[in-house]
């Protein structure tokens, strides 16, 4: 159970140092500029489709990089259609499309705190989900997405 990073290239830097606020908080990630494997576009986008499906939560790194990259709202709709739990950072407060409103936005390096607890949190229900072997992780809506979303916009003030 990790987050998978969300990032334009040119946004490396940035995304280094979210996986890096994460990992300091006991979070587990994944960004692929740290993958070394290459290739063709259709083996990469298979690599990333493998990878976001790896991993139970996608943050997504909004900055004006990304408003040229295809592969970040690609990455996005992997993570929605495959039901994960989706955050963005959102650091320079840009105004964002209403789609990425439906979930938390954290909007400095302080609110990783707050990701944080929510992840570990959510990440401990879904353990004991699994452990006490319910037909489905999200059974009773204990590990669900919404869960997780609306408990992190609670802690970040946002619901």
């Amino acid at each position: 159970m990790s987050v998978f990073i969300s990032h334009s290239t040119r946004d490396d830097l940035i995304a280094t140092l979210v996986r890096l606020a994460l990992h300091t908080r006991g979070v587990s990630s994944y960004a692929d500029h740290f993958d070394s494997a290459a290739g063709s576009t259709r083996h990469i986008t298979r690599l990333l489709v493998r990878r976001i499906n790896d991993c139970t939560h996608l943050l997504a790194i909004i900055t004006r990089a990304t408003i040229t990259s295809w592969w970040v709202p690609f990455e996005i709709g992997v993570a929605r259609q495959g039901n994960r739990r989706i955050t963005t950072f959102n650091r320079h407060r840009l105004i964002l499309p209403d789609y990425l409103t439906e979930w938390p936005v954290l909007t400095s390096y302080d609110e990783f705190g707050a990701f944080a607890k929510t992840y570990l949190s959510d990440t401990q229900r879904m353990i004991i989900a699994l452990e006490e072997k319910h037909a489905s992780v999200t059974s009773e809506g204990l590990t669900s997405p919404d869960t997780f979303h609306r408990q992190l916009k609670t802690r970040l003030g946002q619901s």
